[in-house]
């Protein structure tokens, strides 16, 4: 049955889409954002519910849009009402090379760019105290949100790099906008966030059209396609991508962190779900090497499978595996399996998780424990 449409409580999204207004909803919307929107299902003559940035809108539009299928759109306008139109890339193969650009990019990790305007730092004239006191700021964000000796990979490092990365920083202007009263300290807001902290930046005429900006500008650049990508596979599949900045012997490396969280199995009688989470992870150690492991969590069951690049190492960390076990008994997991595959370094070296973001995954994880 159609949902009866007023023509007098409707947001007018463009020529085509027409949003039924729902006091619960609140997103924000910015000027040229691309917006990824999962059509969930048709709920009458060209009626649709849409899943944008996690809420559930209700979209009427004379478009062909197809159940199950994520589109592009673009925001047109904000002002009186949010105007959104679907993006010229929204066609299959259009949003395939789209999506293929963006992954491209994020082979090498967004924070590289920033790296690299840090390390030419000494280059930029900063005539001004307030200047230089921001690029500090900027690095001691960096280096806390950096992982290395004594921060291993924890889901506390993980919550802190997603809050203060720069990839939630339109949902942070968002929350604040919503409350009854907005930026009570905006200096710290943007202290507190790579992406603020960068754009303000970008405002300084000592830095605005010089080698250095073009790398500052570039790593906020491509943040924006992080968050894409991510938003769109989240939409598509519930994977994300990260790729974390890990300190060690005295240089940045990056960790790449890749999480399916689409995922339900239940038991013999079909009840009592539980939620099948995989992650993926790779990083070089000085130590061990490049080295990647897959994990896959099924309520309190977790098979482990690392990938090597020397039969020594995986014996030096099976011989190892009773510790991890024991660790993971602490926090309640049971350890069903665990496994070691050596590969060739070069190949190691050579992986990037964002390329997992829109296939199948491949190391056969995600089966049911």
């Amino acid at each position: 049955m159609a949902i009866p449409v007023d023509p007098g409580k409707i947001r007018r999204f463009g020529p085509d889409f027409l949003q039924l207004p729902d006091s619960k909803v609140k997103i924000t919307f910015s000027p040229k954002d691309i917006l990824s929107a999962r059509v969930l299902k048709n709920v009458g003559p060209g009626q649709f519910l849409l899943s944008i940035r996690g809420n559930q809108l209700i979209a009427q539009s004379s478009a062909d849009l197809i159940p199950g299928k994520v589109y592009l759109m673009e925001v047109k306008a904000t002002e009186p009402v949010p105007i959104l139109a679907l993006a010229k890339d929204t066609q299959a193969a259009d949003q395939g090379k789209v999506l293929a650009k963006l992954v491209d990019g994020l082979r090498q990790s967004p924070l590289k760019d920033l790296m690299g305007f840090l390390d030419s730092k000494g280059e930029i004239s900063l005539p001004k105290a307030a200047s230089r006191e921001e690029l500090q700021t900027l690095a001691a964000l960096v280096s806390r949100l950096s992982l290395g000796s004594g921060k291993p990979v924890t889901a506390a490092a993980i919550r802190a790099f997603v809050q203060d990365s720069g990839i939630m920083w339109e949902s942070k202007l968002g929350a604040q906008a919503n409350l009854s009263s907005p930026f009570p300290a905006p200096q710290a807001l943007v202290e507190n966030d790579l992406k603020a902290l960068a754009l303000h930046l970008l405002l300084r005429p000592e830095i605005q059209n010089s080698a250095q900006g073009e790398k500052l500008a570039s790593f906020v650049e491509s943040l924006q396609g992080l968050q894409l990508a991510n938003v769109t596979a989240m939409e598509e599949n519930g994977r994300f991508f990260l790729s974390i900045p890990f300190m060690q012997g005295g240089e940045y490396r990056f960790v790449q962190l890749m999480a399916d969280l689409s995922r339900e199995s239940s038991n013999k009688d079909g009840k009592d779900k539980d939620r099948l989470i995989t992650a993926s992870l790779c990083l070089d150690l000085s130590a061990l090497g490049p080295v990647r492991a897959d994990a896959a969590l099924l309520g309190s069951f977790l098979r482990v499978e690392f990938t090597l690049s020397s039969r020594e190492t995986a014996d030096f960390l099976k011989a190892r595996a009773g510790r991890l076990e024991k660790r993971l008994a602490t926090h309640g997991v049971v350890l069903r399996d665990l496994s070691f595959r050596v590969e060739d370094r070069s190949f190691l070296e050579n992986i990037s998780l964002a390329d997992e973001l829109f296939n199948d995954p491949p190391n056969g994880l995600d089966l049911v424990i």
